[in-house]
């Protein structure tokens, strides 16, 4: 069974009222997803890990997903909880807070 967390790895920059969150999120078996603020950004495709596959082959074939999302900041506290999720529900999270400007 998979007990490995997906990998996560983000970073924010805030500018001209608005947060960009940049990086990388990837699992050792495909089938990641990325959610930011419960909204879903990526799937990997679902085709190792409980399937069957090849023993000469990784458990996923697929690389880094490459994180590059922009949001305009509302006025007072914006909040940013960025997930990565595996196909067994295994989670890694971060969370961001930026300031808006009114």
């Amino acid at each position: 069974m998979d007990v490995v967390k997906p990998s996560l790895a983000v970073s924010e920059n805030v500018e001209n009222n608005r947060i960009r969150l940049t990086g990388t999120v990837n699992d050792n078996v495909s089938g990641v997803k990325l959610d930011v603020n419960g909204n879903n950004l990526f799937s990997q495709q679902k085709d190792a890990g409980f399937n069957s596959h090849d023993q000469n082959q990784p458990l996923n074939p697929y690389p880094d997903y490459q994180i590059n999302q922009s949001y305009d900041l509302t006025p007072g506290r914006n909040t940013f909880t960025v997930k990565a999720i595996d196909q067994v529900g295994n989670v890694t999270t971060k969370r961001f807070v930026a300031n808006g400007q009114g």
